[in-house]
């Protein structure tokens, strides 16, 4: 019976959310007595993917620390992969961090230089900081990718922006 305990706990029980494994074991005097162990080191490497997509979740639930810390994981694992720098960069500013914002797009149009996405962010918060100037700049470069991107839309959107701040 106890032999059949023990292989039922141990199948049941291989892994937990918390990352341990349950051991029974019996002892000299039958009492069966469990006690956690560490789990075996996993062999599957952590899923950026996984980690990109709750980011850009977390940020559409407008819960930015979360995206934040989950497009930080993203950007460690795969540093030259710009659109996580752009998305933490509108996490940090509606956090209100606009220096590390501003670096975050940066860091994107370095990576990728016809990210227009990047380069309205970065002009909105150029505008936002009152350099209408770097605004400009940054917004016409957008237009002009939204335009060779065949985004009409988004460039006619550039536009009228850019009008308001001549």
């Amino acid at each position: 019976m106890s032999t059949l305990l023990l292989f039922f706990v141990l199948s049941c029980n291989t892994t937990t959310t918390e990352n341990t494994k349950t051991e029974t074991t019996t002892e000299h005097s039958n009492k069966e007595v469990s006690k956690e162990i560490p789990a075996e080191p996993t062999a599957i490497p952590p899923d950026p993917l996984f980690d990109y997509m709750n980011g850009i979740r977390y940020l559409n639930a407008r819960e930015y620390d979360d995206a934040i810390a989950k497009l930080s994981i993203v950007i460690r694992l795969i540093p030259d992969f710009e659109l996580p720098y752009n998305y933490r960069g509108v996490a940090y500013y509606q956090n209100e961090q606009k220096q590390l914002a501003l670096e975050d797009f940066s860091k994107a149009i370095e990576l990728n230089p016809d990210l227009a996405i990047a380069y309205r962010n970065r002009g909105i918060l150029h505008i936002d900081a009152g350099d209408n100037q770097k605004a400009i700049s940054d917004l016409s470069s957008a237009k002009l990718i939204y335009e060779k991107e065949n985004d009409k839309n988004s460039a006619e959107k550039m536009s009228q922006l850019i009008n308001t701040l001549n």
